[in-house]
């Protein structure tokens, strides 16, 4: 089986057996000498394994700008969500791990604070990529048809190497599309 032949595979495993979240959520970005809120945009799958249990797999992408300053982080990431009821809505918990990709035209300082520059005399820029780890709680209501809305609200933490680490917080109000049959 060729590459095309497998990657068609596994992206049509992925809209049959999966339950697909898409929306825009509110962001804000905690950062040493950086607080903005931005927006985003994310696509989350989840796998159900039980009724009250679901591996999910999510990208996203969050654009913030503050008094000229501008930062894109595109989060990567897996986790595990949680319904806290028997019901296949209600309150969950989704702890998640992956790594986040990104790009600021945020100036480099020394300890000092001190700008830094390359040696040709060009600025360096802060990293924002790193592994990423959070944790989100929400509220999934009752299925409407083929629909079911969904409230949440998490945190993330970004490890930089040598920069400051970023802190997110979201704020996410998105809803689900169905590629396959839900029992």
């Amino acid at each position: 089986m060729n590459l095309i032949k497998k990657l068609f595979s596994f992206v049509l495993f992925m809209g049959i057996y999966s339950a697909t979240y898409a929306q825009i959520e509110v962001v804000q970005l905690q950062s040493k000498g950086f607080s903005a809120t931005g927006f985003g945009a994310f696509l989350n799958f989840s796998f159900p394994i039980t009724q009250n249990d679901a591996v999910v797999a999510e990208g996203a992408f969050y654009y913030f700008k503050h008094s000229g300053n501008n930062v894109a982080i595109a989060p990567v990431l897996a986790g595990y969500r949680r319904l806290l009821t028997g019901l296949d809505y209600g309150f969950y918990v989704e702890p998640v791990l992956g790594y986040s990709f990104g790009a600021t035209d945020i100036q480099k300082t020394d300890a000092a604070g001190n700008y830094i520059f390359n040696p040709n005399g060009n600025e360096i820029d802060q990293k924002v990529t790193g592994a990423t780890a959070g944790l989100g709680f929400g509220y999934l209501f009752e299925p409407s048809g083929p629909i079911q809305f969904n409230i949440s609200i998490r945190y993330e933490h970004t490890f930089v190497s040598g920069d400051p680490s970023l802190n997110v917080l979201a704020l996410r109000i998105s809803h689900s599309f169905s590629f396959g049959r839900r029992d």
